[in-house]
Order: structure tokens, then sequence, then C-alpha cells
């Protein structure tokens, strides 16, 4: 199960984390993993190398975790598309995509 944890504050998304292994398929095989792994991807390129916004992304062994605490709205948009984006896939493929907000 990928499990998806986007943080808000005051309507804005500013972070998320994602974990895990869709385990829909074998490895390299596994469309689950990769869709998410390609957004999550596009996502952090565009918002560190595009846009030139200060954030921390931090990429382990089955974790990604992107981070925008100084309020951007650039950042915050393309944050909000992640969330569309992977919001749909879990609709899809609900039984390996869990998507929690999480407001502070």
């Amino acid at each position: 199960m990928i499990r998806v944890v986007f943080t808000k504050k005051s309507g804005s998304f500013f972070k998320v984390s994602v974990s895990g292994h869709a385990g829909y398929e074998d490895s390299g095989r596994d469309i689950v993993c990769a869709a998410v792994t390609s957004a999550v991807q596009l996502t952090a390129n565009s918002i560190t190398e595009v846009f030139e916004i200060n954030a921390k992304v931090s990429v382990k062994a089955a974790e990604v975790v992107i981070d925008v605490s100084d309020f951007n709205v650039t950042a915050g948009k393309l944050m909000e598309a992640l969330y569309l984006h992977l919001d749909i896939l879990s609709q899809e493929y609900s039984d390996y995509i869990e998507i929690t907000v999480l407001e502070v």
C-alpha cells in the first residue's frame, strides 16, 4: 500500500509524504508505483528546478517528502495538482493507494 499524507495550512498544501509500495504487480511491472513515483518526481522537480522554490526534498528507500515550509503560491498549486492526480489514481486503485489530508 502506498500511503500519501498531504499537510495543509490555511487551506494550502505545503508538505507531502509518500511512502510504501503499491504491490499491484511485481517490481518493475507495477504501474501504480510507476504512476505515483512519476507524479511525485515531476512535482519535486517543478518546485525546485523549474520554479527554483526553496523546498526540502527528502528521498529514502521507500519514502519521499516534499516540504515547502515558506508559503509559496506556485508550490501550493503544484502540490494541489499532485493531490488531484493522486486522488484520481486512488479512486481507481483504492486497494493500493491511501491518501490522508492533515490541516495544521
